[in-house]
């Protein structure tokens, strides 16, 4: 360098040596360098051991303090400013000289990969409470959750049940606080709502006022008479076409749906899953009503004489050891 009347300028330059070779040391110049680990060359950082782990890291940091700023303003943007600011994060950064990354290992690369995923998320984030989600439809399934907030304001305090009227609330709160404010006039039986007293007087009166469309049989409450109405819908199920059937033990179904929850037993799929103990299910309605032991709540009331069941089943069974006659 001597030679071409040049001279290095020792603050600014950088020098990595991946191949320890005395010869390349000894020509390199006259001055004396200190070897670097790392070095910079157009914004990628070069190690020694060309792993690019100082890269990632660097970049894996610049991204998280960007991806942060743009979720601390998402409340306030559209929905295609945020689209457009998490683009410009992925082009700039991201997509930034990464061809250099090829064939690295996925734990190495691992960290980029998880901000790409949670940039995926900030488009799409509610701006009520803030979680994120992955795809547009999710999000719009998560605001319903707000809608029925809005439509049922009022909220029950022990159960956290919501109404959408303080009517409907108040009758609710007598469960758990036990108050029965109708007596029956003839016999004492004390009732939470009027509409269970006015059904239990039938009892006395032997009024049957529900009439079955199908056999013409009275009943004195609307629930024995829909229990009732089962019989003949499950005779017009039986004589229906059943055109899915079960390539595992051949049993037919009349729909898909019926067809798929079935296939669960023999692949011991159980999708729905236990917040509180772990345990699984193979259909929603089962883990619901197994949910109900956690929490407590009796949401099938009999009408007759006011006692909560936790189970439909449970309900229909008494009323029909009960108050059948």
């Amino acid at each position: 360098m001597n030679d071409h009347h040049l001279q290095l300028n020792l603050t600014k330059t950088e020098l990595l040596v991946s191949i320890v070779s005395s010869q390349l040391l000894d020509t390199a110049c006259s001055s004396t360098i200190t070897p670097s680990r790392t070095v910079r060359n157009l914004g990628v950082l070069i190690d020694d051991q060309l792993s690019f782990t100082d890269h990632i890291a660097t970049t894996a940091r610049t991204c998280r303090f960007a991806s942060y700023n743009i979720r601390t303003i998402r409340p306030f943007l559209s929905e295609q400013a945020a689209q457009l600011l998490v683009q410009a994060l992925v082009l700039s950064r991201l997509d930034y000289c990464n061809a250099l990354l090829a064939g690295l290992p996925t734990c190495t690369i691992k960290p980029l990969q998880l901000i790409q995923n949670a940039a995926a998320t900030v488009p799409f984030t509610c701006k009520q409470c803030g979680k994120s989600f992955t795809e547009k439809e999710n999000l719009k399934r998560h605001m319903r959750i707000h809608i029925r907030e809005k439509q049922k304001p009022y909220k029950c305090s022990h159960c956290d049940k919501r109404f959408r009227h303080s009517g409907h609330l108040k009758k609710h709160k007598r469960i758990h606080t036990g108050e029965k404010p109708y007596a029956c006039d003839q016999c004492g039986k004390r009732f939470t709502i009027k509409g269970s007293l006015l059904e239990h007087m039938r009892v006395h009166t032997g009024e049957k006022p529900f009439t079955c469309d199908q056999c013409g049989k009275s009943f004195a409450r609307s629930a024995i008479l829909k229990i009732h109405k089962n019989i003949h819908t499950r005779e017009k199920l039986h004589s229906a076409v059943r055109e899915y059937m079960c390539f595992e033990c051949e049993k037919t179904f009349i729909t898909a749906s019926h067809l798929k929850k079935h296939e669960r037993i023999h692949t011991g799929e159980k999708p729905y899953k236990c917040s509180h103990c772990d345990t699984r299910f193979i259909q929603s309605s089962n883990l619901k009503t197994h949910e109900r032991i956690h929490t407590g709540e009796k949401p099938y009331h009999c009408t007759a004489c006011g006692k909560s069941f936790n189970q439909s089943s449970a309900l229909h069974s008494h009323t029909k050891n009960n108050h059948s006659k």
